[in-house]
């Protein structure tokens, strides 16, 4: 038991004992117990007020124990901490809030009441009111943080509410009326808090209940049972939620509203509430340009050791975290040289200074200074702990402006230029942005670049690239990240934050549409929104481990040796590339970022510990949204081609194996596709659209994808899980009409009709595929190398299976997932980690593991893809299928089909903006001006007027109930209305009313005509000059614009 606690727990523990011993040693305090502060009688509260102290008034910190959010019994635990920092010279207040039967509403009024007796009392017991800070753990530190935006809130619907009665400040109503019931209890509030410290704390309340859910604790969690998993409840009580709001809809909030320094700290081992809760306040903070903002981050703090170290101030742990505490109650000199001080403008975003131990000098992050002077070390810090392992400080920032933490790139704004500076790597060398033409060069620190002051400072992770638009040259930044997994020692980063920053000075006179920009950004955030892009800093992850392998020459810069296929922002870093190509220590400036799928995950079987990462590669040669992007085009690039790889990594610093396995890495790639022909799904308001199948141009599409896909993997065996019947007949037909042309040896076709095989739920009949397939996944092997200098791999994968089906979505993910389980059985019993009989489902744990990771996979493809989650995860997820399944692939079924006819227009102009299918031109005609008819606007009209009715008779019944005659007759007639509205636009207006791409010309687009009773007119383009007998074809234009149409006179 004692093992499980870990060395810093036992020290604290042992300290602890050291303390009750030597009790007599400890400095001499007056407390004085039982004040009470408010009309009841559990309102009382201890005071600590240190002897000695002369004259002056110390500075007085008050603190909220963390225990849940209903009471607060354990606030005798904190005395020892409290008679500590009284020895210090500090006036402390300890007081008993809450109860039985307590929510964090009574908590937080009760401990108003004590901020504000300290506000009023303070005074004669020896406190300066005027420096009151507070220090929470925990639950404590959430209500902290609650109370200290109480003056900004109040300030802000003051003002706000003279404006207009109905200012709301939260995006939900019901939030933003939950928020101003809690602060009108508060009736009373004199100043802001002069400091907050806040210890382990939660500050996103919605974040955390999806971290819970994701662990199947949410029935255990005493933040569901607070809060009641109420989304409004979540929103309004959230602090970093509420600053974030207050900071985009308020212009008139100063600083000085809030507390004027903030200390966070939080241990990266924290599994309660993750360290990502204080990182995302500690952003928004920075944002709103407080002060002083610290934070802390301790390598090895877990979530009982902060409470441990308050029962034994002596232990190493608790005299870190005492000084921390004192530094910010009582900063010292050295601390307070070392502060940046900028002149930026309001918009400025201020440098950061991060220190860190030697320990820490090999981690992927590096230090980011971007005008970084007189920065203070942290040593006296790593001197008070015993080891860098007890009380690792990762991090402190210390900013007089807006700050990001653990950072990589910083860009400075200079008159004429934005220079872009690495953390490490780029040697003096520095990326300068022109801001009048947009043109990017190298150039070395001390250059006429570097002459002037900067006037505008930003901080982020990487740079995505570089967009024009009408406005001029865009930086794309990664803002955010969180740290995915690994792949032996490189680390994989998710992209959780883009931000796209306006390169052109302010004073441009470049002429432009504000409406058409506006419109392109919105597109390009909707696309860059995803969530699903990964990078890493030191290894190529658009390439597999076995093309990695087969480099002569692995010292290049990655963007040299990424593959062209997934190199997802390949577009967006071409004019960086081209900076950068003839200095390669600028490459680090380069991040090949991809888009698709990671997860990794330690598993132990037995005595053996590995990592299991699961990487998807999406193309971006063919990409777009289910109905407007399918087939193959001229090149041979399939829509929805992705690299699914399956990596078994005992290489990882984690695992722990013996010596033969150690630095072993095994692999397994798989492809996915759509079906390499001309084809499309037309999207006409049907359930099942219209199918188009283009045979004459198939043939030289089809040769060339098979052989790219020969010249990648070496040989392909192609599934296909189309249906031989009926709607997908087609389809099938013409893929194994075209295999059978393909004399190459290497090539086979299998044709598996997925849904007459396992019809029924009889999904076990997918062994019947994997049979046929074992001659074939025998030859190809798979991949497996052991990572010493200059050794060669064991084995290597010599073909590919490639699956689809009409999608290559839900009956792709299942087949895809077998075949996975498969190989992962066969590589464990090769290296003896499984005996000849073991399977997956000798280890529960394991394949729990695998049915979550694929079906993961599964889902963010078809997000992607389709805009919803994938069908048959059920299965995927527990081995078999479900009713409850069924029924959520039918939700899903009616959501996609609502988005291909009436959203995925405007998401395929945003991945076309983005991959450069469509790039913009200056000067050009708007490509969203199209309108439409009156017909169809009426059409539209009295179909919102329909919903808006029915939605009335369902929450106000006629007769007062839902099945009276009245209101059933009512709600029938109105059905009815719709279904004609509904029927009339299905015959002859939907070419005009779905939503279709604007960018890019989609060559499946049928015409639009008008008809006036026996007479049909079409649309003619207003491109056809006098003598031209018909229209232009919709790929004539060279942007691949759509021309205006007008009514033909």
């Amino acid at each position: 038991m004692l093992d499980g606690l870990g060395g810093p727990t036992l020290a604290i523990i042992a300290s602890y004992m050291a303390a009750k011993l030597s009790r007599s040693s400890r400095p001499q305090d007056t407390a004085v117990r039982d004040i009470k502060y408010g009309p009841q009688a559990k309102h009382r509260l201890d005071l600590f007020v240190p002897l000695g102290r002369g004259t002056g008034l110390a500075p007085v910190v008050v603190i909220l124990p963390g225990y849940r959010w209903a009471k607060t019994k354990r606030a005798r635990m904190y005395r020892p901490m409290a008679q500590t920092l009284c020895g210090d010279g500090m006036f402390v207040v300890l007081p008993r809030v809450g109860g039985e039967g307590a929510g964090p509403d009574g908590v937080l009024g009760d401990f108003h009441l004590a901020i504000q007796w300290v506000f009023d009392n303070a005074s004669n017991f020896g406190g300066d009111a005027r420096r009151v800070h507070l220090l929470g753990y925990g639950a404590g530190a959430h209500l902290c943080a609650m109370y200290s935006l109480v003056v900004p809130l109040k300030t802000w619907y003051a003002q706000a509410d003279r404006i207009s009665p109905d200012a709301q400040l939260l995006s939900s109503r019901r939030a933003d009326q939950c928020l101003r019931s809690w602060l009108r209890r508060i009736k009373r509030v004199q100043r802001p808090v002069a400091g907050l410290i806040l210890v382990s704390g939660v500050f996103d309340l919605a974040s955390q209940r999806r971290y819970e859910a994701e662990r199947c604790i949410e029935h255990l969690s005493a933040t569901c049972r607070s809060f009641g998993a109420k989304p409004e409840m979540e929103e309004a009580w959230s602090p970093a939620t509420i600053v974030r709001c207050l900071r985009r809809r308020s212009a008139f909030i100063p600083a000085e509203l809030f507390a004027s320094s903030v200390l966070l700290i939080h241990g990266k081992r924290d599994s309660t509430f993750v360290l990502q809760q204080s990182q995302r306040l500690f952003r928004e903070l920075c944002e709103i340009d407080v002060p002083d903002v610290n934070m802390k981050i301790y390598a090895n703090l877990r979530r009982v050791d902060p409470s441990i170290a308050l029962l034994a101030p002596a232990s190493a742990l608790a005299q870190s975290l005492l000084e921390d505490i004192r530094s910010s109650v009582s900063p010292s000199a050295a601390a307070t040289e070392g502060a940046i001080s900028g002149s930026d403008d309001d918009d400025n975003e201020a440098d950061m200074v991060e220190n860190a131990p030697k320990e820490l000098s090999s981690l992927p992050e590096p230090a980011v200074s971007a005008r970084a002077i007189n920065t203070p070390a942290l040593s006296n810090i790593s001197k008070q702990a015993p080891s860098a392992s007890d009380a690792e400080p990762k991090m402190r920032a210390c900013a007089t402006g807006r700050d990001y933490f653990s950072q990589r790139r910083t860009k400075s704004f200079y008159p004429a230029s934005v220079t872009i500076e690495a953390a490490r790597g780029a040697g003096d060398q520095h990326l300068v942005i022109d801001r009048s033409s947009g043109a990017v060069s190298v150039a070395k620190n001390g250059t006429s670049a570097f002459a002037a002051a900067p006037q505008r400072t930003l901080s982020a992770h990487g740079i995505m690239g570089m967009i024009n638009l009408q406005r001029g040259p865009y930086l794309v930044l990664i803002t955010g990240r969180e740290a995915a997994g690994s792949i032996g020692t490189s680390t994989v980063y998710r992209v959780t934050e883009t931000r796209v920053v306006k390169v052109a000075s302010d004073k441009s006179t470049r002429e432009y549409d504000a409406i058409d920009e506006a419109t392109y950004l919105r597109l390009l955030d909707n696309a860059l929104g995803t969530k699903s892009f990964y990078f890493s800093y030191d290894m190529d992850l658009t390439s597999s481990l076995q093309r990695q392998s087969s480099r002569a020459d692995g010292q290049q810069p990655l963007y040299k040796m990424a593959s062209d296929e997934f190199f997802f922002n390949k577009y967006l870093a071409e004019p960086l590339i081209a900076a950068v190509d003839a200095h390669e220590s600028a490459g680090v400036f380069v991040i090949p970022v991809i888009n698709g799928f990671f997860a990794c995950h330690q598993m132990r079987v037995r005595d053996t510990t590995f990592n299991y990462v699961l990487v998807t590669r999406r193309g971006r040669k063919r990409q777009g949204t289910r109905y407007f992007s399918r087939g193959a085009d001229e090149d041979g690039n399939v829509s929805n081609y992705a690299e699914t790889e399956q990596i078994v990594d005992f290489a990882a610093p984690n695992a722990s194996t013996s010596t033969k396995l150690s630095n072993l890495q095994m692999s397994y790639v798989q492809v996915r596709g759509s079906i390499p022909v001309a084809w499309a799904q037309v999207a006409n308001m049907y359930y099942v659209p219209e199918l188009k199948v283009d045979f004459d141009q198939s043939k030289p599409r089809f040769d060339r994808h098979i052989q790219q896909m020969l010249d990648t993997y070496g040989q392909v065996v192609a599934v296909n899980l189309v249906n031989k019947v009926k709607y997908e007949k087609p389809m099938g037909d013409a893929f194994a009409q075209l295999s059978m042309q393909i004399k190459s040896p290497h090539y086979r076709y299998v044709h598996f009709d997925f849904h007459k095989e396992c019809s029924k739920m009889r999904w076990d009949r997918i062994s019947l595929l994997l049979a046929e397939l074992s001659e074939s996944i025998d030859s190809f092997g798979y991949f497996q190398r052991t990572l010493r200098p200059e050794a060669q791999p064991d084995q290597t994968q010599s073909g590919v299976v490639r699956t689809n089906c009409m999608d290559c979505l839900d009956r792709t993910n299942v087949v895809q997932s077998e075949l996975a389980r498969l190989i992962l059985t066969r590589q464990l019993r090769n290296i003896n980690v499984f005996s000849a009989t073991d399977t997956i489902g000798s280890f529960p744990a394991l394949q729990q593991m695998l049915n979550h990771v694929w079906a993961d996979n599964a889902d963010y493809i078809s997000c992607a893809y389709s805009g919803t989650g994938a069908l048959k995860t059920d299965f995927t997820r527990t081995g078999q299928r479900t009713r409850l399944g069924a029924l959520q692939d039918g939700r899903n079924s009616v959501e996609r089909f609502i988005r291909g006819n009436f959203f995925d227009g405007e998401r395929q102009d945003g991945i076309d903006l983005l991959l450069g299918r469509y790039r913009v031109q200056p000067n050009e005609t708007s490509p969203f001006t199209q309108q439409l008819t009156l017909e169809s606007r009426a059409l539209v009209g009295t179909a919102y007027i329909c919903l808006f009715m029915l939605a009335y008779a369902f929450f106000y019944p006629r007769g007062g109930h839902w099945f009276g005659f009245s209101n059933v007759m009512f709600t029938m007639a109105w059905i009815a209305v719709l279904i004609l509205v509904f029927a009339t636009v299905r015959s002859s207006h939907t070419a005009e009313l779905v939503n279709w791409p604007r960018l890019v010309a989609y060559q499946y687009r049928p015409a639009i005509s008008h008809t006036n009773g026996s007479l049909s007119l079409p649309l003619i383009s207003r491109w056809l000059g006098p003598g031209n007998t018909k229209a232009p074809s919709r790929s004539s234009d060279s942007r691949g614009n759509w021309p205006t149409d007008k009514k033909l006179a």
